[in-house]
Protein backbone atom coordinates (compact mmCIF):
# COMPACT_ATOMS: atom_id res chain seq x y z
CA UNK A 1 0.00 0.00 0.00
CA UNK A 2 2.80 2.33 0.85
CA UNK A 3 5.36 1.32 -1.58
CA UNK A 4 6.48 2.80 -4.79
CA UNK A 5 8.63 0.40 -7.25
CA UNK A 6 9.73 0.35 -10.21
CA UNK A 7 9.46 -2.18 -13.25
CA UNK A 8 10.79 -2.05 -17.11
CA UNK A 9 11.36 -3.69 -20.20
CA UNK A 10 12.98 -3.97 -23.51
CA UNK A 11 11.97 -5.60 -26.70
CA UNK A 12 13.37 -6.70 -30.16
CA UNK A 13 10.92 -7.49 -32.71
CA UNK A 14 11.93 -7.90 -36.26
CA UNK A 15 11.14 -9.80 -39.59
CA UNK A 16 12.70 -12.53 -40.22
CA UNK A 17 10.68 -15.46 -40.61
CA UNK A 18 10.16 -18.36 -37.80
CA UNK A 19 12.56 -16.82 -35.07
CA UNK A 20 10.70 -15.38 -32.37
CA UNK A 21 10.76 -12.31 -31.02
CA UNK A 22 12.27 -11.02 -27.81
CA UNK A 23 11.37 -9.26 -24.70
CA UNK A 24 12.46 -8.81 -21.52
CA UNK A 25 10.66 -7.87 -18.68
CA UNK A 26 12.22 -7.07 -15.10
CA UNK A 27 9.78 -6.29 -12.08
CA UNK A 28 10.48 -5.72 -7.98
CA UNK A 29 8.01 -6.83 -5.78
CA UNK A 30 7.71 -6.23 -2.07
CA UNK A 31 5.76 -6.79 0.68
CA UNK A 32 6.24 -6.91 4.61
CA UNK A 33 3.39 -7.01 7.98
CA UNK A 34 2.91 -7.94 11.06
CA UNK A 35 0.06 -10.59 12.13
CA UNK A 36 -1.03 -13.13 14.68
CA UNK A 37 -0.62 -16.95 13.72
CA UNK A 38 -4.07 -18.71 14.16
CA UNK A 39 -1.49 -21.88 13.60
CA UNK A 40 1.98 -23.02 14.14
CA UNK A 41 4.69 -23.27 11.19
CA UNK A 42 8.02 -24.29 10.83
CA UNK A 43 10.28 -22.05 8.48
CA UNK A 44 14.01 -21.72 8.31
CA UNK A 45 13.91 -24.76 10.85
CA UNK A 46 12.29 -22.29 13.23
CA UNK A 47 9.11 -23.58 14.89
CA UNK A 48 6.38 -20.39 14.96
CA UNK A 49 3.77 -21.38 17.65
CA UNK A 50 0.17 -20.25 17.05
CA UNK A 51 -1.64 -17.15 18.85
CA UNK A 52 2.66 -15.55 18.27
CA UNK A 53 3.10 -12.42 16.07
CA UNK A 54 5.10 -12.52 13.94
CA UNK A 55 6.86 -9.78 11.35
CA UNK A 56 7.24 -10.95 7.53
CA UNK A 57 9.03 -9.76 4.68
CA UNK A 58 9.06 -10.65 1.00
CA UNK A 59 11.73 -8.99 -1.42
CA UNK A 60 11.28 -10.92 -4.83
CA UNK A 61 12.52 -9.57 -8.20
CA UNK A 62 11.40 -11.41 -11.35
CA UNK A 63 12.93 -11.66 -14.45
CA UNK A 64 10.79 -12.92 -17.64
CA UNK A 65 12.60 -13.87 -20.76
CA UNK A 66 9.65 -13.83 -23.32
CA UNK A 67 10.01 -15.33 -26.82
CA UNK A 68 6.83 -14.79 -29.10
CA UNK A 69 5.31 -14.57 -31.90
CA UNK A 70 2.96 -11.56 -33.63
CA UNK A 71 0.19 -13.53 -34.97
CA UNK A 72 -1.62 -10.30 -35.82
CA UNK A 73 -0.19 -7.23 -36.05
CA UNK A 74 -1.67 -3.56 -37.67
CA UNK A 75 -2.93 -0.62 -36.02
CA UNK A 76 -6.72 -1.81 -35.11
CA UNK A 77 -5.47 -4.83 -33.59
CA UNK A 78 -2.85 -7.14 -32.56
CA UNK A 79 -2.03 -10.40 -31.13
CA UNK A 80 0.96 -11.72 -29.73
CA UNK A 81 1.41 -15.21 -28.55
CA UNK A 82 4.50 -17.03 -26.88
CA UNK A 83 6.23 -18.61 -23.60
CA UNK A 84 7.83 -17.11 -20.54
CA UNK A 85 10.81 -18.26 -18.86
CA UNK A 86 10.21 -16.44 -15.74
CA UNK A 87 12.82 -15.91 -13.14
CA UNK A 88 12.20 -15.52 -9.60
CA UNK A 89 14.99 -14.45 -7.08
CA UNK A 90 13.39 -14.25 -3.50
CA UNK A 91 14.79 -13.39 0.16
CA UNK A 92 11.61 -14.21 2.95
CA UNK A 93 12.04 -12.81 6.49
CA UNK A 94 9.92 -13.77 9.68
CA UNK A 95 10.90 -12.90 12.98
CA UNK A 96 9.24 -13.25 16.28
CA UNK A 97 7.79 -10.26 18.01
CA UNK A 98 8.06 -11.75 21.41
CA UNK A 99 11.33 -13.44 21.21
CA UNK A 100 12.85 -11.61 18.43
CA UNK A 101 13.90 -14.73 16.91
CA UNK A 102 14.57 -14.20 12.79
CA UNK A 103 14.81 -16.58 10.19
CA UNK A 104 15.83 -15.76 6.34
CA UNK A 105 15.41 -18.40 3.26
CA UNK A 106 15.89 -17.44 -0.12
CA UNK A 107 13.86 -18.57 -3.44
CA UNK A 108 15.63 -19.00 -6.95
CA UNK A 109 14.72 -20.88 -9.98
CA UNK A 110 12.80 -20.38 -13.45
CA UNK A 111 9.15 -21.21 -14.26
CA UNK A 112 8.27 -21.80 -18.11
CA UNK A 113 4.56 -20.04 -18.63
CA UNK A 114 2.64 -19.23 -21.61
CA UNK A 115 2.02 -15.96 -22.41
CA UNK A 116 -0.12 -13.84 -24.67
CA UNK A 117 -1.01 -10.18 -25.21
CA UNK A 118 -3.87 -8.75 -27.25
CA UNK A 119 -3.99 -4.84 -27.80
CA UNK A 120 -6.53 -2.60 -29.49
CA UNK A 121 -5.86 1.03 -31.30
CA UNK A 122 -8.74 3.73 -32.14
CA UNK A 123 -7.49 5.00 -35.21
CA UNK A 124 -6.73 8.53 -36.16
CA UNK A 125 -7.36 9.39 -31.94
CA UNK A 126 -3.99 7.83 -30.19
CA UNK A 127 -6.13 6.00 -27.89
CA UNK A 128 -5.70 2.14 -27.11
CA UNK A 129 -5.98 -0.68 -24.68
CA UNK A 130 -4.24 -4.00 -24.25
CA UNK A 131 -3.88 -7.19 -21.80
CA UNK A 132 -1.11 -9.17 -21.57
CA UNK A 133 -0.34 -11.52 -19.65
CA UNK A 134 1.89 -15.02 -18.47
CA UNK A 135 -0.17 -18.25 -16.80
CA UNK A 136 0.81 -21.59 -15.35
CA UNK A 137 -1.03 -24.00 -13.58
CA UNK A 138 0.83 -27.44 -13.36
CA UNK A 139 0.25 -29.86 -10.54
CA UNK A 140 0.46 -27.89 -7.34
CA UNK A 141 1.94 -25.05 -9.07
CA UNK A 142 -0.44 -21.74 -9.80
CA UNK A 143 0.84 -18.54 -11.33
CA UNK A 144 -0.14 -15.57 -12.91
CA UNK A 145 1.13 -12.44 -13.94
CA UNK A 146 -1.23 -9.97 -15.74
CA UNK A 147 -1.71 -6.38 -16.80
CA UNK A 148 -4.20 -4.41 -18.47
CA UNK A 149 -3.83 -1.15 -19.34
CA UNK A 150 -5.35 2.08 -21.47
CA UNK A 151 -2.84 4.00 -23.83
CA UNK A 152 -2.15 7.34 -25.27
CA UNK A 153 -0.14 7.59 -28.06
CA UNK A 154 1.14 11.27 -28.44
CA UNK A 155 4.51 11.37 -30.73
CA UNK A 156 4.44 9.32 -33.49
CA UNK A 157 7.06 9.31 -36.07
CA UNK A 158 9.29 7.38 -38.46
CA UNK A 159 12.46 7.77 -35.67
CA UNK A 160 10.59 7.59 -32.29
CA UNK A 161 6.52 6.76 -31.34
CA UNK A 162 5.71 7.68 -27.28
CA UNK A 163 3.13 6.12 -25.59
CA UNK A 164 1.64 6.60 -22.03
CA UNK A 165 0.21 4.10 -19.89
CA UNK A 166 -2.16 3.81 -17.12
CA UNK A 167 -3.23 0.43 -15.93
CA UNK A 168 -3.44 -2.38 -13.54
CA UNK A 169 -1.16 -5.47 -12.90
CA UNK A 170 -1.55 -8.64 -10.95
CA UNK A 171 0.90 -11.46 -9.54
CA UNK A 172 -0.59 -13.99 -7.96
CA UNK A 173 1.91 -17.16 -7.19
CA UNK A 174 0.77 -20.50 -5.55
CA UNK A 175 3.95 -22.37 -5.40
CA UNK A 176 4.41 -25.70 -3.74
CA UNK A 177 8.24 -26.16 -3.29
CA UNK A 178 10.21 -24.53 -5.32
CA UNK A 179 13.93 -24.60 -4.09
CA UNK A 180 13.01 -25.86 -1.01
CA UNK A 181 10.39 -23.25 -0.48
CA UNK A 182 6.61 -23.10 -0.70
CA UNK A 183 4.69 -19.86 -1.16
CA UNK A 184 0.96 -18.67 -1.60
CA UNK A 185 1.47 -14.75 -2.47
CA UNK A 186 -0.53 -11.55 -3.99
CA UNK A 187 0.77 -8.26 -5.59
CA UNK A 188 -1.67 -6.00 -6.87
CA UNK A 189 -0.90 -2.58 -8.09
CA UNK A 190 -1.96 0.69 -10.25
CA UNK A 191 0.77 1.71 -12.40
CA UNK A 192 1.50 4.70 -15.13
CA UNK A 193 4.15 4.27 -17.70
CA UNK A 194 6.22 5.42 -20.62
CA UNK A 195 6.83 3.34 -23.71
CA UNK A 196 9.41 4.33 -26.48
CA UNK A 197 9.03 2.19 -29.97
CA UNK A 198 12.53 3.28 -32.06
Amino acid sequence: DDETLGSGYIAFEHFVPLVPNVKIFYSQMTTEGNTLLSGSFTFGGQLYTAQSTVFTEADIVSTDVILYYEIFDNDLFSFDLGVNGKVIDGDFTVIDQASNTQCMESLSGVIPMAYSKLQFGIPFTGLGAYAEGSFLSVGDHSLSDYQVALTYSFIESLALDMTLQLGYRNVTADIDDLDDLSSDLSFDVVFAGLELHF
